[in-house]
């Protein structure tokens, strides 16, 4: 996934022309603490600090995108497994004893309101609303709603296999029959582990081979998403806050420790259930070798080679 990779943009193009270290920063000689520099002098980049942390992570990356059933239903639950931390706009800090020293706000939602195993398998579950707000979902928190989510584990099978409606990715591959969708080119891309490139070259080798991959590999394919989704997301509110002054920085740190460190114990438990990606995909490239082997035993008994 390029996930960690679109975060560290974001992170690199927030923190430069400005300070060095901005994150590392102490409060400069204008008396503005960086937050007040950046706020001033570059407000887009500001803009991007404050704010539902991991709902703008979210949608910066288009994560309802990826899948044909995708919605603003499908972030919010992803929400509501990570927690999140909103940063509120820069304010006077009530509890300071010098004048206009300035504070950011923080509301935190604790996470595993829901499971990785709910996102994997699907289900009735209750999480966190955006309501109406579904841009920016700063109102997150002050409303729940129980929806049936359809599993990532059977979203990724109907991308891959297709349905009653959509050929599917392999389909396409093996048949070089049709460009893939804006959905599916995404979906692909953001693959874990070089998994896109294993779809494609075993379709064209075999599809039946792509298949069995694709119904055999999908559980850990999605547990590998989610758990790469969670971790990246911990990280960016974790910067998002090193330059915060609000009193509950230290509480919303703990929160967010204690949803991470659930969804770790949860990973390696559904680990020993899907199996392990690495595992996978070695088992699939020796299939790759092997298919290729008999393609080229069977052309050359086909095609035998001339004796005079």
């Amino acid at each position: 996934m390029d996930l960690k990779h679109k975060t560290d943009a974001s992170i690199t193009a927030t923190t430069s022309g400005l300070y060095e270290d901005f994150f590392g920063s102490k409060q400069e000689t204008s008396g503005k603490s960086p937050l007040e520099e950046l706020k001033a002098n570059k407000p887009d980049e500001y803009n991007k600090m404050i704010g539902n942390i991991v709902w703008k992570q979210l949608k910066s990356n288009n994560a309802n995108t990826w899948f044909q059933y995708g919605d603003n239903t499908l972030l919010e639950a992803i929400m509501s497994l990570t927690g999140t931390v909103i940063i509120g706009d820069l304010v006077n800090d009530p509890n300071s004893t010098g004048t206009g020293a300035k504070t950011t706000p923080l509301t935190t939602l604790p996470g595993n309101k829901i499971t990785l195993s709910d996102l994997i398998s699907g289900g009735s579950v209750e999480i966190y609303s955006c309501d109406s707000d579904t841009t920016n979902c700063l109102s997150a928190g002050s409303s729940n709603k129980t929806v049936v989510l359809k599993g990532i584990k059977n979203q990724i099978t109907d991308m891959l296999l297709g349905t009653s409606s959509t050929p599917g990715v392999i389909y396409k591959y093996a048949t070089n029959s049709g460009t893939l969708t804006d959905p599916e080119k995404a979906f692909v891309s953001n693959l874990p582990g070089g998994i896109g490139t294993i779809v494609r070259n075993l379709s064209v080798l075999s599809q039946d081979g792509a298949n069995l991959f694709a119904t055999e590999s999908s559980g850990a394919i999605a547990l590998t998403m989610m758990y790469s989704f969670s971790e990246e997301f911990f990280r960016a509110a974790r910067i998002a806050m090193a330059n915060s002054k609000s009193p509950y920085k230290k509480e919303a740190l703990e929160l967010l420790a204690q949803s991470q460190q659930q969804i770790r114990a949860e990973y390696t438990i559904l680990s020993s259930q899907y199996g392990d990606l690495a595992s996978q995909i070695e088992k699939y490239n020796n299939l790759l070798d092997n298919i290729r082997k008999q393609k080229y035993m069977l052309a050359t008994l086909s095609n035998p080679p001339s004796t005079n």
